[in-house]
């Protein structure tokens, strides 16, 4: 698993959108997730800005 580059802390697997399985749209857009950036990980302490 992935640590955060600022604290180094375990990364989970973000709620929001499921681990960046966010789907898509009812018009076919991908969906984006804010709380992660889309990369489907969250730092407990610094949320998808780990990066």
């Amino acid at each position: 698993m992935s640590n955060c580059t600022k604290c180094h802390r375990h990364l989970n697997e973000c709620q929001d959108c499921r681990g960046g399985r966010a789907g898509q749209s009812p018009l076919g857009d991908a969906l984006h997730c804010r709380n992660c950036k889309d990369t489907g990980l969250v730092c407990n302490e610094h949320g998808g800005h780990w990066q």
